[in-house]
């Protein structure tokens, strides 16, 4: 458990300059401590739900069909469920502490970004 909460936390070092970027602070950072980070992670998750949403209306214009479109309306649901629950068991890795609402946003980032390049790999590009 140590290991993973020092390999966290130098990932959360490694990372935080990077969520500085994205959120728009007056200071131009986004750290230092866990309820910051949480904050600014909050930002990011909202930015990338909406990025996740533009992209999935998209590719439901483009396949507006019945059939194609049922389909990937099944999937994304799916898929939300599936992000949620993932993100929730990794949450509890950290058995309450701190980290752990940050672990979820981290986890709901990385697999919303993942989804957004796969939505865009499979229905967006040009076949």
């Amino acid at each position: 458990m140590k290991t993973t909460l020092a390999v966290l936390g130098l990932f959360l070092v490694a990372v935080s300059p990077s969520i500085a970027q994205q959120k728009e602070q007056p200071e131009g950072k986004c750290c230092c401590t866990t309820y910051d980070t949480g904050q600014c992670l909050v930002s990011v998750s909202g930015r990338v739900d909406a990025e996740l949403d533009d992209t999935y209306q998209k590719a439901l214009k483009r396949w507006n069909q019945p059939t194609h479109s049922d389909k990937l309306k099944e999937a994304q649901r799916l898929w939300l469920s599936y992000r949620d629950a993932n993100c929730e068991a990794e949450q509890l890795t950290y058995d309450r502490g701190t980290m752990g609402p940050n672990a979820w946003a981290f986890c709901h980032i990385r697999l919303t970004r993942q989804r957004i390049e796969e939505i865009k790999l499979v229905y967006l590009a040009e076949h």
